[in-house]
């Protein structure tokens, strides 16, 4: 069998499992807990919110089509981590990506997320925190099992990078003025900054030489840039489960409207207005070829450790990179499907 496809496909299936059980045992261990102190009992709605608040958590964890873990199961058999310890290095990268896309729907008020209702709109905002809160505490658990001081201390980075991210994306709503500068520079805090991570975890744990761990990271930053701006090219294209415009409607200017390069208030104009500038000017094009510039870099970051890397783990690299684009329709993909 091909060496790639089994250390992938099982850490992918292990990922699954890890965070379907995650999602359980601790809210067992608690509802115990809870009927063992209390001599009457748990009361039924308390039982209720705390099997509602797993459920809740369980559907957050269980769609998606876990790029992150794959970054980190394909950066981990680059360096020959074991697959027991590359799953849970799998299953922690996810569980951050989706507390942050709980809490990030309560920000942005969304009501959709891949084509279902978010918890938000499903138990609202308190509830949804509350969520997001507990998925983090299971990615806390499984950074605890991983045992690396510099592991944790490169997490705890990653989460002041990606926070600061999204308070300069707060800062800038319904702002004019903001400038390609400022949105690239937030999105790589944001987005790229856990994609980096995610290539990055493997090296740290594994303690691999210093060119290892900077190609790789490098790697993962730019991917990340690039993954970012086919999420921004999506919101006017309508697929991968987003309304169309959200970013706009919530007061966004994101790359696609910042090359029309508009002279006054881009908000002044109706979303069918800037529909049509950005047709005109084919600025959903430029965008995608920016993001083709960033996969490019990201594969020349490991021109420097191709001999020490199997020729299958180099080739997933390249997939993994040409997988972003095929979220996109035919006609913008530059790989298109066969």
């Amino acid at each position: 069998m091909n060496p790639d496809f089994d250390y992938i496909s099982k850490g992918l299936a292990g990922v699954e499992e890890n965070l379907s059980k995650a999602a359980l045992y601790p809210i067992g261990q608690a509802l115990e807990l809870a009927i063992s102190l209390i001599p009457l009992g748990l009361p039924s709605d308390s039982r209720f919110w705390l099997e509602k608040l797993a459920q809740m958590s369980r559907n957050s964890q269980s769609s998606g089509k876990r790029f992150r873990a794959k970054l980190a199961l394909a950066s981990s058999q680059a360096i020959g981590l074991p697959v027991d310890m590359a799953i849970n290095l799998g299953a922690f990268v996810e569980m951050i990506q989706s507390a942050s896309l709980i809490h990030d729907d309560v920000v942005d008020e969304a009501s959709l997320r891949r084509n279902e209702p978010t918890v938000n709109s499903l138990m609202g905002n308190r509830f949804a925190v509350l969520t997001g809160d507990y998925v983090l505490s299971l990615a806390l658990t499984k950074l605890g099992e991983l045992k690396n001081h510099n592991l944790t201390m490169r997490f705890s980075e990653v989460v002041s990078q990606m926070t600061f991210g999204e308070a300069m994306e707060i800062e800038i709503t319904f702002d004019h003025t903001r400038t390609i500068a400022h949105y690239l520079t937030t999105i790589s805090l944001k987005t790229a900054s856990l994609l980096s991570f995610c290539c990055q975890s493997a090296c740290l744990i594994a303690n691999v030489d210093e060119k290892t761990i900077n190609s790789l990271t490098e790697f993962g930053a730019n991917l990340g840039m690039a993954f970012q701006l086919i999420d921004d090219t999506l919101d006017f294209v309508g697929p991968d489960g987003k309304e169309k415009c959200q970013d706009f409607k919530e007061g966004l200017l994101t790359l696609p409207i910042l090359l029309l390069d508009i002279q006054g208030n881009p908000f002044d104009k109706s979303i069918d207005e800037i529909q049509v500038l950005i047709a005109e000017k084919n600025t959903l094009t430029q965008t995608i070829d920016k993001a083709r510039e960033y996969s490019v870099k990201a594969i020349d970051c490991l021109d420097g450790i191709r001999s020490l890397i199997p020729e299958h783990c180099l080739q997933t690299f390249t997939n993994i990179n040409t997988s972003i684009y095929e979220r996109l329709p035919n006609n913008l993909n530059p790989f298109p499907r066969r």
